[in-house]
């Protein structure tokens, strides 16, 4: 082989070898692009985890503090509550507008409550099922003109006081419930003479126990707040206090 064949063929191994080459370090370079790529988008997906977690403690911490500004809201609202006070006008107020939506008289029923009236039911019995308590509660409202609202409650503390559930309150409950009404802390001091002189104001007609109506008026007599305030006495002294007020009005009747 001559000379110039020898060295057509060693330049073109020579030229082979140098694409070769080219070609494996352009795979190289595309394989590092490549990995690069791979490795910005794994930083892409850890900063979007990032700002998805922060947006998801920022929604938690959102939620908190609307929970704890609701939980500031109610304290202050149940605060209010418990520190404010009617004034007696008010309150007198409130008592009638609530005793005109609770009553209802014979000429304001509706015409299929007409029956009523015909069979003579109480008539505050517009609707069928007002319990017989409810009705009693309302009857003795209207009779002495209390606010249906105060012997509701009345009402409610006889319950609480008529232990053995008889419908009336007998001497022993009696001396209890003195004892609670009047945070009596020795028992002692109510001694068998007061008790008894006590019950005689109650048991008005001396049948020996106190029914409902007795209760109630005895109740909203010595009880029942008249104008909101006590001046710092304590429910003994007011008490005591009433009780010789009705005394003075007995004499100078």
């Amino acid at each position: 082989m001559s000379r110039q064949a020898t060295a057509v063929l060693q330049a073109q191994r020579e030229a082979g070898c140098a694409r070769k080459e080219l070609a494996e370090r352009d795979e190289e370079t595309q394989s590092g692009s490549r990995s690069e790529e791979r490795s910005v988008e794994r930083d892409e997906e850890t900063q979007s985890g990032s700002r998805s977690e922060e947006r998801s403690v920022e929604r938690d911490e959102e939620t908190q503090s609307r929970s704890r500004s609701e939980q500031r809201s109610v304290e202050r609202a149940k605060r209010f509550r418990k520190g404010f006070r009617h004034s007696a006008a008010a309150r007198r107020l409130r008592d009638k507008l609530r005793q005109r939506m609770r009553f209802t008289c014979l000429h304001d029923m509706p015409p299929e409550c007409a029956e009523l009236r015909a069979s003579g039911e109480d008539a505050f019995a517009f609707r069928r099922h007002v319990p017989p308590e409810s009705l009693e509660l309302r009857r003795i409202a209207k009779q002495w003109g209390l606010p249906l609202c105060d012997v509701e409650e009345i009402g409610k503390a006889f319950k609480r006081f008529d232990r053995d559930g008889s419908g009336v309150i007998e001497l022993e409950e009696f001396r209890a419930l003195l004892i609670e009404l009047l945070n009596v802390r020795d028992s002692s001091q109510l001694s068998s003479d007061r008790l008894l002189n006590l019950w005689r104001h109650i048991d008005s007609d001396g049948s020996g126990e106190v029914d409902l109506e007795e209760f109630v008026l005895w109740y909203s007599r010595f009880f029942c707040p008249t104008g909101g305030a006590n001046d710092g006495r304590s429910p003994i002294e007011v008490f005591y206090a009433r009780m010789a007020t009705d005394r003075l009005r007995e004499l100078e009747a």
